[in-house]
């Protein structure tokens, strides 16, 4: 998990908000254990009920917003917007 990496090596500061549903968890949108990797590594996780967009802030200089999902397919392979 290359962007997990990123938050580790450079101890930033890293808060994500985000929805819990089950669907998305059992179509495998929404991973357990990479919600279980950013827990243990300090990463601050809330959630919003209906919520679809995604801001990362990151150690309180850089921002993604978009659409895509912290997951392997949602960073790299589905069509989403971060900008």
């Amino acid at each position: 998990m290359a962007k997990l990496e990123i938050v580790k090596n450079k101890n930033l500061y890293c808060k994500i908000i985000t929805r819990f549903e089950r669907k998305a968890f059992i179509e495998k949108s929404s991973s357990l254990e990479a919600l279980k990797l950013l827990i243990e590594n300090n990463v601050q996780i809330l959630a919003l009920k209906d919520l679809h967009s995604k801001v990362y802030l990151i150690d309180g200089e850089k921002c993604f917003v978009g659409s895509a999902n912290f997951t392997t397919k949602g960073l790299t392979t589905n069509h989403e917007l971060l900008l």
